[in-house]
């Protein structure tokens, strides 16, 4: 709460001698409470702090008498919450250096740590049961000690502060975009943390500097959003983790429709305090509609949770209120991406495809530094065109864009896979992990990667390791099963599919592993059985050619095999460019039929 400085009777008429007390140390003192809590309560709660403006920061007060009242008013709730661990060490109020040409609304230079990571029991719990193999992961993807070619920077989840958990979507969304900002910022200094590790932090109580460890930071971004209307209330604040100072922090008040342009000043000054450039970007920040703004972080969330339909819904709202508003066109695209692609596969690749490849192009027209559009763009080129020169090109734009972007190198991996690259694309992969470790997708793409580097044994460690961290992952179980069952471990790898087909509902993907691993083994009834399975399935839904040329290829029957590859090639289906990598079609290769359709997919002369 910032005293307006041209209330001058209000100050004059304030309670005088010992009824103020002058620091975050003695509010927090006075209430009994840490000076973590009490600096949340003031954005939660409205706790009355007034401060001092300097001429290059400000410092804290408050007097007893209100903030008795006001502890009268709430003490029966907060009494309830659960006591906060103290940072090891809280840095005073003068610490804070002054921010260059800042243009934000209000300044507050008060040197507050970060909002308060509150503890949520489920999620506690959910944290313990896996910190076994979030440790393992973690420790596997650090970057090294005194590793100094690239500083690291992790975005926290910004608290929502407002009463509303409905509009948590606002936070997280903020969150997102300043994950994506930030990556953009000098990529060849400045690695980012991704998005779906840094969300594995927002209800943990772990210090900064535990984080730092973790992670392998050097500095934190957090904050807090709060939603009023058409109002939004951005508190950002960064942390240097060596000695868990304060370097800025911020406060800016801004109508909705400004965000993208609070978003690009937090960037700027992040970008001042930890000296690294500024890259340029397609276009300036401007407006963008409320209503859109909203519509296309719903479209986020959705994505976020994996929940196309939905998002894409959300997108299209966005674009309708805002036929220009490029972002919600790249997110489009990334969405109609996934719903075409193996294992999601919901409809044809020839239906969902193009529209993918529409809305990146509208993309790149409105704002060509969009990375995402490039990398969607560059799927497509590789999994439907099957045009390798512009799929690199895409990808090495992306990629010069934001070199931060886990899914960036996963995909590019995909594609040095393709072009017979097994070893650039473990690297691709592991550089993957290591921006995003806790990232269920990444450390799947990672086993996936020694499996096509045809290194079983090394897959199957690492598969079981991310199986601690995600023991219901069915992504993770299909690669794992599919080393066992190259390495001809059958019931193992059997038993591995079964359980991913369970976790998975049955999913047609997981229908063809299992089937597959029965054919192989000799098992030609459940083989069998698994073929019925897929075609019962694909009368209510879309189930790719594919999964039965590859039962039938383990069958041995070729001419059923080709038939069904034949279909598969019609239909463009993603995962036949695979062909030349795949362990599973080595029984195919002396085949004339096998190199004819390499030859018309692309991957030989």
């Amino acid at each position: 709460m910032v005293e307006p400085k041209a209330d001058a009777s209000a100050r004059l008429a304030a309670p005088q001698g010992n009824d103020r007390l002058d620091s975050w140390k003695e509010i927090a003192a006075y209430l009994k409470r840490e000076v973590r809590t009490v600096q949340r309560w003031e954005d939660s709660e409205g706790l009355p702090v007034h401060r001092h403006e300097h001429k290059t920061q400000s410092t804290v007060y408050a007097y007893k008498s209100e903030v008795d009242s006001w502890w009268k008013e709430r003490r029966p709730r907060l009494e309830q919450e659960p006591p906060e661990a103290e940072p090891a060490s809280v840095v005073p109020e003068a610490s804070i250096p002054p921010v260059a040409g800042s243009q934000v609304r209000e300044q507050s230079g008060d040197a507050r740590p970060a909002p308060s990571w509150r503890v949520a029991a489920g999620v506690v719990a959910v944290l313990l049961a896996v910190a076994a193999g979030a440790a393992w992961m973690l420790r596997g993807c650090r970057p090294p000690p005194g590793n100094q070619a690239k500083v690291m920077i992790v975005v926290l989840p910004f608290d929502n502060v407002g009463n509303d958990p409905a509009q948590e979507y606002i936070a997280d969304g903020f969150t997102d975009e300043m994950i994506m900002q930030l990556g953009r910022l000098e990529p060849e200094r400045l690695g980012v943390i991704a998005r779906t590790t840094a969300m594995q932090y927002k209800k943990t109580t772990k210090s900064v500097d535990e984080i730092g460890r973790e992670l392998g930071v050097q500095y934190i971004l957090e904050g807090a959003v709060r939603r009023d209307a058409d109002r939004v209330r951005v508190t950002p604040r960064l942390i240097q983790v060596s000695d868990q100072s304060h370097l800025w922090a911020d406060s800016y008040d801004r109508e909705l429709r400004d965000i993208l342009k609070v978003q690009a000043e937090v960037a700027e000054a992040i970008a001042g305090q930890i000296r690294v450039k500024l890259t340029a970007s397609g276009s300036p920040p401007g407006s963008v509609d409320p209503e859109a703004y909203e519509a296309y972080l719903q479209g986020l969330s959705n994505w976020n949770k994996r929940d196309l339909q939905h998002s894409i819904q959300y997108y299209n709202q966005a674009v309708a209120k805002d036929p220009n508003y490029a972002l919600a066109y790249a997110g489009l695209a990334e969405a109609y991406t996934v719903l075409g692609s193996i294992p999601v596969d919901v409809l044809p690749p020839r239906e969902v495809r193009p529209r993918a490849k529409d809305a990146a192009k509208r993309a790149l027209q409105l704002d060509p530094a969009l990375d995402e559009a490039h990398l969607s763009l560059a799927n497509a080129y590789l999994h439907y065109d099957w045009d390798w020169a512009a799929a690199e090109r895409e990808f090495k734009k992306a990629l010069e864009l934001n070199p931060s972007n886990p899914r960036a190198h996963e995909w590019h991996g995909h594609f040095l896979i393709v072009r017979g690259k097994p070893q650039e694309a473990l690297n691709e992969m592991k550089h993957a992990r290591e921006l995003d470790p806790l990232n269920e997708i990444m450390n799947s793409a990672y086993i996936e990667a020694y499996y096509y580097s045809r290194q079983y044994d090394q897959a199957i460690e690492q598969g079981r390791r991310a199986l601690e961290l995600y023991p219901n992952s069915f992504y993770i179980q299909f690669w794992l099963g599919s080393a066992y069952r190259e390495k001809k471990m059958y019931p193992e790898a059997i038993a591995t599919f079964g359980r991913a087909k369970a976790a998975s509902g049955n999913n047609p993907w997981m229908v063809l592993a299992l089937g597959h691993a029965y054919s192989v083994s000799g098992n030609t009834a459940e083989a069998k059985n698994a073929i019925t399975e897929l075609e019962r399935i694909s009368r209510t839904r879309y189930v790719p050619a594919l999964y039965t040329a590859v039962i039938y290829i383990g069958l041995g029957d070729k001419d059923k095999a080709f038939q069904w590859l034949n279909k598969a090639f019609a239909e463009r289906t993603d995962r036949l460019v695979y062909l030349n990598a795949e362990p599973v079609a080595d029984p195919l290769r002396s085949d004339p039929r096998f190199r004819d359709l390499a030859r018309r997919i692309g991957l030989t002369p």
